[in-house]
């Protein structure tokens, strides 16, 4: 059973009685919750709930059963306004089950709970109910009693019902299903029946000299789609139109041409039609026989089965569906259909099928446009992740990784390659004396100057930036011949570059040491939580040890470097008259047999200037950057004019300045001792002092 059965005693036990109640009867059951109208679910939940509420309400069981159906109509009465498709009780009830055959493409198993009008005159009917589900005729009754009693205004005194309950077997396809039937015999003074039967009596009869003028064949042209057929199912007649179009379907017989598409449990033979005349029926010819009769397109036929004839024979007043008349190669045509309402449905829905086309086509188009934007835009996406994935690491790498290539598996061994490293020249000193947020923007106008050089140069890589360390290296990933050459060009534009930054906190411009050194290094990617692409071996750290003991704005560049660089001829180069480097202590005999010999790189010979003409000067301090002091007000002490003196004291600096240029504080105040001595002296006052 679907879950708004249940929904349906659920409301209606709380419009009768109170959540209470149905929070006792459903506890036990296990429905306490929700219920979703679309699941169906297993009928056992109905009978323990019918149980439970026997138990709970104190009611007897037929008592409660009949409640239930009350319950239910009520609910879908309501829900899917069945009130419109009856006028009397019998019609409601002949079209119970062609409205549940529309509703079971929502609810498939609406279809074996059927009512049927057995017989019916103006005291009353006998109506018959069938479904596959157990103990549903008091359900029934009480649905029945309600539909005519509340529904129909038959008051309750003057309606008996006698029930009789037994079993059917019919052929549902190619098994037989099993039914329980309950027959309700019902008396009431059912006068809506008898208006019913007469209001076509009523309308009298024709005159002679208009009656004689219609004729049968006049008749089929109003009707030309039918399918006549006798008990054997064999097509004695079709109509004038559908014979034009098929005419092979004469001598045909109808179960072997057509399969029965609606109602959807049913099948097609002559004992089902007769059980089930007032069901609408579609039946869809196949596929082959389609084939085997010659046609173009399948011919679909609906409508509705009459009987009633001697021979016992059926004429199935059908017309084609739509989609008959829309098909490419028409079998029909408009025009074949009578003058009515059908026609004008056929055209509208022939326009409305165009209009839809066309919507759809526009659809599908503005789906394409908007299926290349996507891909337009995943491709943009792509590419900057690409570009940032290329800024982290070497392409061949993070392409290596995509296809499920470890990070550890990328390290390689470059013999030939030179890094190059910087660090600025009082970095310690000047973050001390200036803001956090100032220190990046320093860092940062740094950065991009090197940057903007690396941009320009496809051999150079940059390979981290720690603090103020920044590194390059030439020769990898992309192996460089001139690779030194390259290092050394960038280090020369990264100090010319340099001198064009200015920052509002610094005074004078920004100094950086730089080091540089030539030789085999191993570079891959570690680990793969945020992966970075790094450098390793000797030629890294003799590197480092040079940047260290670099001096400010200059280039320290090891043996190797210079052997590289002098084969050029393009570099003025001058060895390192002291080495500081050999009194040190924290560098291991491996290293300094790299280091026992390093050179200072001046410059391109090219260049019109040299820096470091004067060898000499090579150990002079050079002027770096240094924090501006920020402006204080100093605080004015005046002294007695006798000792004619007047000072400025800096409360920050605690320096003094004077008239006479007096800058020492201990000097100043010597002087001031002296002449207060001075002073006691020719004034003979106790001295100060």
């Amino acid at each position: 059973m679907y879950g708004f059965v249940f929904d349906a005693i659920r409301l209606g036990c709380f419009k009768d009685f109170n959540n209470k109640t149905w929070q006792d009867i459903s506890k036990d059951s296990g429905c306490s919750g929700e219920f979703d109208y679309s699941v169906d679910y297993d009928s056992d939940i109905f009978y323990r709930l019918a149980d439970d509420a026997t138990t709970k309400m104190k009611y007897t069981r037929s008592a409660v059963l009949q409640m239930f159906g009350r319950w239910y109509i009520a609910f879908i009465w309501d829900k899917w306004n069945m009130g419109m498709i009856g006028r009397t009780p019998g019609e409601f009830f002949r079209n119970w089950s062609d409205f549940f055959e529309y509703k079971s493409q929502e609810y498939p198993l609406f279809i074996h709970d059927r009512f049927k009008v057995v017989s019916e005159d103006n005291e009353g009917m006998t109506l018959e109910y069938k479904t596959v589900h157990e103990d549903l005729t008091l359900f029934c009754l009480g649905m029945v009693e309600y539909v005519i009693i509340k529904r129909y205004n038959v008051p309750k005194e003057n309606l008996q019902i006698t029930t009789k309950v037994g079993t059917l077997s019919e052929e549902e396809g190619q098994k037989k299903t099993k039914f329980n039937k309950s027959t309700y015999k019902i008396k009431f003074d059912n006068q809506r029946f008898n208006s019913m039967a007469n209001r076509g009596r009523n309308l009298g009869k024709f005159p002679n000299e208009v009656s004689d003028r219609f004729r049968p064949s006049q008749m089929l042209n109003n009707f030309p789609f039918f399918v006549h057929f006798d008990r054997n199912m064999k097509i004695l007649h079709v109509g004038k139109q559908l014979k034009k179009s098929y005419p092979k379907l004469l001598g045909q017989s109808l179960d072997s041409l057509f399969d029965l598409k609606q109602p959807t449990h049913g099948h097609l033979s002559y004992d089902y039609i007769i059980r089930n005349l007032h069901i609408f029926y579609v039946l869809g010819m196949s596929k082959t026989s389609t084939a085997e009769l010659e046609y173009d397109t399948p011919l679909v036929l609906q409508g509705q089965m009459v009987t009633g004839m001697v021979d016992k024979s059926v004429l199935f007043l059908c017309y084609p569906a739509v989609g008959c008349f829309l098909s490419r190669k028409n079998a029909f045509y408009v025009g074949d259909l009578p003058p009515g309402p059908l026609k004008h449905t056929v055209i509208a829905l022939i326009c409305l099928k165009n209009s839809l086309v066309e919507h759809s086509l526009d659809l599908e188009k503005e789906n394409m446009r908007y299926r290349e934007s996507c891909l337009e835009a995943a491709a943009k996406e792509a590419e900057l992740s690409d570009n940032l994935l290329n800024q982290l690491m070497p392409p061949h790498i993070h392409k290596a990784v995509r296809v499920g290539r470890p990070y550890g598996e990328s390290c390689e061994l470059y013999n030939n390659a030179t890094v190059l490293l910087s660090d600025m020249v009082g970095f310690t000193s000047i973050c001390s004396q200036i803001s956090p947020m100032d220190v990046a923007r320093m860092l940062n106008a740094m950065y991009m100057t090197f940057d903007s050089l690396i941009s320009n140069r496809k051999s150079v890589y940059k390979v981290e930036t720690i603090g103020d360390g920044y590194m390059v290296v030439v020769g990898i990933p992309n192996t460089q011949e001139r690779h030194a050459e390259y290092a050394a060009d960038m280090a020369i534009d990264m100090l010319a570059g340099l001198k064009k930054v200015e920052l509002p906190f610094l005074e004078g411009k920004m100094a950086v040491k730089l080091g540089i050194n030539s030789g085999p290094i191993v570079a891959g990617v570690m680990g793969w939580k945020v992966p970075r692409y790094g450098v390793f071996g000797d030629t890294v750290n003799v590197v480092n040890v040079l940047e260290s003991t670099s001096k400010a704005n200059r280039i320290h560049i090891s043996e190797s470097t210079f052997k590289l660089l002098n084969s050029t001829g393009k570099f003025v180069m001058k060895p390192r008259r002291s080495n500081s480097l050999i009194d040190r202590t924290d560098i291991n005999q491996k290293l300094m047999n790299f280091i026992s010999r390093t050179y200072w790189l001046c410059g391109r010979r090219t260049s019109d200037t040299n820096p470091f003409e004067n060898e000499e000067a090579e150990d002079e301090a050079l002027p770096v950057a240094v924090a501006k002091q920020p402006v204080t007000k100093t605080k004015k002490t005046t002294v007695p004019t006798d000792m004619g003196l007047d000072v400025m004291v800096d409360p920050e600096s605690s320096s003094v300045i004077s008239a006479e240029g007096v800058r020492s504080v201990e000097e100043r105040w010597k002087i001031v001792v002296e002449k207060i001595r001075k002073f006691e002296k020719e004034s003979k006052i106790c001295s100060i002092c």
